[in-house]
């Protein structure tokens, strides 16, 4: 089994020790429960916009390698954009739209069976988390987590939906992290498992010209064409995962 762990990182030295420990749980727990098959892991961080020691920490990570075969780090030689977290432009989009292309081709050169894409500032609190997502067997799936985004008084909502922008009923909500199973979506991310079957559809993250103005969002137009390649969307809300809207989440959670 080959996998790209994808992360496009920036100012994240506050909580990337954190994820770092974390992501490497996930690939030494799935080495031990792959019973004798082998398991190749490469890690892929995409430092851009960042000004604090995000690029050395990971030049640090990448040095020492475990557990994995390669630690690839991506300098990206954008000017600042002096935008705060969780707050977007076109600019900040086109440059998630490159790097998420970027892991794609990666994904391809070294014939991987799976791309995880995991954002900086997800936490997986549990060790089995990304071999859980893998038994499950489906194209793509999201592991579930709510967060605020960013706004302290919005309500928590999930990172996947129904459809559309960000479209979901009561029943969606109330459903999505009470269910047995696992539910189908119309739209996920920054937690996102794919198999190599989606990108050799030829689904990536280019922009759809002709959607409506106000639907933003690389991870939209990627859904989309998920979707009109044939393939359903799925998501797991069976683990514990946490979204760090900010330093002081992180801090409240380590208290």
């Amino acid at each position: 089994m080959k996998i790209l762990i994808h992360t496009p990182i920036s100012n994240r030295e506050w909580c990337l020790p954190h994820f770092w420990e974390r992501v490497c749980q996930q690939i030494e727990h799935l080495k031990q429960v792959c019973n004798g098959a082998e398991v190749e892991a490469i890690m892929r961080f995409d430092v851009n916009d960042s000004t604090d020691k995000t690029l050395e920490m990971v030049r640090t990570y990448a040095a020492s390698l475990r557990p994995f075969r390669a630690v690839q780090v991506g300098g990206w030689m954008w000017p600042p954009l002096n935008l705060p977290d969780h707050q977007w432009n076109e600019e900040r989009y086109y440059r998630m739209i490159r790097m998420r292309n970027a892991a794609l081709h990666i994904a391809t050169e070294f014939d991987c069976d799976y791309l995880f894409s995991l954002d900086s500032d997800v936490m997986l609190e549990e060790k089995d988390t990304l071999a859980h997502l893998i038994a499950d067997d489906v194209p793509i799936i999201a592991g579930v987590f709510f967060s605020k985004w960013g706004n302290a008084k919005a309500q928590a909502l999930p990172n996947v939906w129904q459809k559309g922008q960000n479209e979901m009923t009561d029943e969606f909500l109330d459903g999505i992290s009470t269910a047995p199973d696992h539910v189908k979506v119309g739209g996920l991310g920054a937690c996102t498992l794919i198999k190599s079957k989606i990108w050799k559809r030829g689904v990536n993250y280019n922009p759809i010209y002709n959607l409506p103005s106000g639907y933003r969002g690389e991870d939209r137009q990627f859904c989309i064409r998920v979707a009109v390649a044939g393939f359903s969307m799925w998501a797991c809300a069976h683990k514990k995962i946490t979204h760090l809207d900010s330093k002081e989440a992180l801090l409240t959670q380590t208290k």
